[in-house]
């Protein structure tokens, strides 16, 4: 989608489905791309910020795509140069933020767990702006 309208009203009905997302974000074999990767996290991103929709049922699907994300922070090789690496790592942690955000009740069990993971993040990468995302997770 090229317009990002501001309505709610009908943008939610293009959303995709998190099933679906979820099944490509799982799915490690090599047949699925960086680029393939970074548009369903991108779409895993329109989705938790469209907030509690029923088709989602966060409070089952939450620790699963919790897992999901910090499966692509742990596979992300953090290298300077733009790539689509790159791009699905910052997308991934742009994800995690609006998880943190929106679904906040979700994550009393395992907050201690997202804190570590985001501090050996930060840990392993080089300083620039990706580290400051971190950071602003963390934050979070």
């Amino acid at each position: 989608a090229m317009t990002t309208s501001s309505t709610t009203s009908n943008s939610t009905v293009n959303l995709p489905n998190l099933a679906t997302v979820i099944s490509v974000l799982s799915n490690n074999t090599l047949s699925i791309n960086s680029n393939e990767k970074y548009r369903a996290m991108k779409d895993l991103t329109e989705l938790i910020k469209a907030g509690n929709r029923p088709d989602c049922k966060w409070n089952e699907n939450f620790k699963t795509v919790l897992f999901c994300l910090f499966n692509h922070l742990d596979l992300t090789i953090w290298n300077e140069n733009a790539s689509p690496e790159q791009d699905l790592a910052i997308q991934t942690l742009y994800a995690l933020r609006e998880l943190l955000q929106f679904q906040y009740k979700e994550f009393s069990n395992y907050i201690e767990l997202t804190i570590m993971k985001l501090i050996d993040k930060f840990r392993d990468s080089p300083p620039h702006e990706l580290t400051k995302l971190v950071e602003d997770v963390i934050y979070t």
